[in-house]
C-alpha cells in the first residue's frame, strides 16, 4: 500500500516532463514561474477555497495563506482518508473472505451517492439511485454466486469474518469520501475544457502520493520494530510483479480522480465497480478459471447500471 499510494507522483512527474519537453526552449526559471502560476490561477477558481480557504490554512498572525496552502491543507487531508482506505482494505483481507471483501467495498459507489448530497450540494436523480443500487446488486451476484472459488475452512483467512466486514464497511466509506472530498477541493469551477484541468488534477493526486512518501515509512519502521509485520527485501520476481501492480495501481487511481473531476464521484465510483467482472474475465484468460453464470448476470446488471448512470450523469443532469 505505502508503495502503491506513494507512486501517485509518478503520473504528475511524466506530466511535468512532458510540458517541460514541450516547452524546452522556454528558459527553465521562466517555465517554472509559469508553472507556478497557472497552478495557483486554477486553485483559486475552486470554490472551496474562496469559502472554506481561510478557515482551512494555518499561517502565523499578520500572514495569509495562498492557493498553494489551501491544496497543501486539503490534500493533506484527502491523504488521511485515503490512506485509512487503503489500511482498512488489507486488514480486512485477512480476516474476511475475498467475496466479503470484494462485494462490500465497491459499495463505496453508495457512499460517494450520500456524500455527494450534503458535501457537494449534489441533486440525485431516481435513475442514478436506481443504477448505485442495481450495481450492488450486481458485485454482490459476482461475489457471492460464484462457487468456482471455494473457502478452505481450515485457512487462516476469514477467521473472523465479521470483524473483517466491519473493517471493510469502514473502508468503503473512507473511499466514498475520499471521491467526493477530492472532487470539492480538487476541482475548478471554471475550467476552460476537460483538458485545462488536467494539471491541478494531477498535482493534487500528485501531493498525496508525496504525503504518503514522506510518513509512510514512519509507520513501516515501527511495526518492523514491535514485531507486527517484519518487512524484507523481496526477491527479484517478486519485485517485478510488484512494480507491475504499482503501476497498474498508480494508473488506476489517477484516472479515477481524473473521471471524479470531469464528470462526478457517483459516475468515477461506478465505472470503478466495472472491474469486478473484468478481473473475472481476466481470470478467465489467464488462469483458465471459466466464469459462472453468476458473473454474467452480474456483469449485465453492473453495465446497464453504468449505462443509467452515465444517461443520467451526462444528459439529464445538464437538462435540468
Amino acid at each position: 500500500m505505502y508503495i502503491t499510494h506513494s507512486s501517485l507522483c509518478l503520473p504528475w512527474l511524466c506530466h511535468i516532463a512532458y510540458l517541460r519537453w514541450k516547452n524546452r526552449k522556454t528558459p527553465y526559471k521562466s517555465w517554472v514561474r509559469e508553472y507556478n502560476n497557472e497552478l495557483r490561477g486554477s486553485i483559486a477558481t475552486v470554490d472551496a477555497y474562496a469559502t472554506q480557504g481561510p478557515k482551512m490554512i494555518i499561517k502565523r498572525q499578520g500572514q495569509t495563506g495562498g492557493p498553494l496552502d489551501f491544496l497543501a491543507t486539503s490534500m493533506g487531508i484527502v491523504t488521511v482518508v485515503l490512506t485509512a482506505s487503503g489500511v482498512s482494505w488489507f486488514v480486512s483481507l485477512s480476516l474476511t473472505t475475498p467475496a466479503d471483501l470484494t462485494a462490500i467495498y465497491n459499495c463505496s459507489t453508495f457512499f460517494a451517492a450520500a456524500f455527494s448530497v450534503p458535501i457537494l450540494k449534489e441533486k440525485l436523480g431516481w435513475l442514478s439511485i436506481a443504477a448505485v443500487g442495481i450495481s450492488i446488486i450486481g458485485t454482490f451476484t459476482i461475489a457471492y454466486g460464484d462457487t468456482t472459488a471455494e473457502h478452505d475452512e481450515t485457512s487462516e483467512f476469514g477467521t473472523n469474518r465479521l470483524l473483517g466486514n466491519i473493517i471493510a464497511c469502514v473502508g468503503a466509506v473512507a473511499f466514498g469520501l475520499y471521491e467526493v472530498l477530492f472532487k470539492k477541493w480538487a476541482c475548478s469551477s471554471r475550467p476552460e475544457s476537460e483538458v485545462s484541468s488536467l494539471p491541478l488534477t494531477l498535482a493534487a493526486s500528485a501531493m498525496t502520493g508525496l504525503y504518503t512518501a514522506a510518513l509512510g515509512w514512519i509507520a513501516i519502521i515501527i511495526f518492523h520494530i514491535v514485531g507486527v509485520e517484519a518487512f524484507t527485501i523481496p526477491n527479484f520476481y517478486t519485485c517485478i510483479w510488484i512494480v507491475i501492480a504499482v503501476l497498474a495501481g498508480s494508473i488506476s487511481i489517477t484516472l479515477l480522480v481524473v473521471l471524479v473531476i470531469w464528470t462526478d464521484p457517483v459516475f468515477g465510483s461506478m465505472a470503478n465497480v466495472l472491474s469486478v467482472f473484468f478481473v473475472a474475465l481476466a481470470d478467465w484468460l489467464v488462469w483458465d478459471l471459466s466464469p459462472s453464470m453468476a458473473t454474467y448476470a452480474g456483469g449485465i446488471l453492473i453495465f446497464v447500471a453504468f449505462g443509467m448512470l452515465g444517461y443520467d450523469s451526462l444528459v439529464e443532469k445538464k437538462e435540468r
